[in-house]
């Protein structure tokens, strides 16, 4: 005999477990995101690496520059 009401509860948990998320894939998702802020931490030492560069050649020029003004050696 086919059941032909349903409880709405039923239903609900019906849904539930079809949008359950297994530990695999848990861990998966996990990775990724991990993975993706190493990659993100890896750009950032990068542009912190270019930027100490560039104020090191902006303070040499100004040095430059003062020494030139104040006729200073």
């Amino acid at each position: 005999m086919k059941i032909l009401f349903q409880h709405p509860l039923n239903k609900r948990v019906e849904r539930l477990e079809d949008t359950q998320v297994t530990g695999r894939e848990l861990n998966r998702g996990f990775d990724r995101i991990y993975e993706d802020i190493d990659i993100l931490e890896d750009k950032l030492n990068i542009l912190q690496s270019e930027f100490t560069q560039f104020r090191n050649e902006v303070h040499q020029k100004l040095d430059t520059i003062l020494t030139h003004i104040t006729c200073i050696n």
